[in-house]
């Protein structure tokens, strides 16, 4: 489920990250943009608005997000991260375009145990998972 901007910005604050001007900026892109934007496109998005903010100050912004549990920082087996605001259904699956890249968001497919599977089966303690699935999109599929 999507968070609303208000919810996010009251979270930032409660986590004791002062809201400047930058990272509101930095948070409206990520709420309001597609998801899963790298650092350089958050910056070229900024870009065409604000000339004065570097892309420094995003990689500090995005990882000092991250680590306050603010944004998830996503890996889909490419060399650029990608981010996305933390929703509270963390848990779902990503459909990826071998094509274009283009990246759907699908709900968990996972069993609502598998924390109790895996730790029953292996002594794992579950944290969280990531699964991706590989193919084409429909646009794709239609010039193949």
């Amino acid at each position: 489920m999507a968070r609303n901007k208000k919810d996010i910005f009251a979270d930032i604050q409660e986590k004791g990250i002062s809201l400047t001007a930058q990272r509101k900026k930095i948070i409206d892109i990520l709420i309001k943009g597609s998801h899963h934007l790298a650092a350089v496109e958050i910056y070229d998005l900024l870009r065409k608005e604000d000339n004065g903010i570097g892309l420094a100050t995003i990689y500090r912004t995005l990882d000092l997000l991250e680590k306050k549990g603010i944004v998830v920082k996503r890996d889909f087996d490419s060399d650029t991260a990608r981010y996305e605001i933390m929703c509270e259904e963390l848990e779902h699956n990503h459909l990826i375009c071998k094509k274009c890249g283009k990246i759907i968001e699908i709900p968990d497919v996972m069993p609502e145990n598998i924390d109790k599977v895996l730790l029953k089966g292996n002594g794992f303690e579950y944290i969280s998972h990531s699964v991706k699935f590989y193919g084409y999109c429909n646009e794709c599929r239609k010039i193949k």
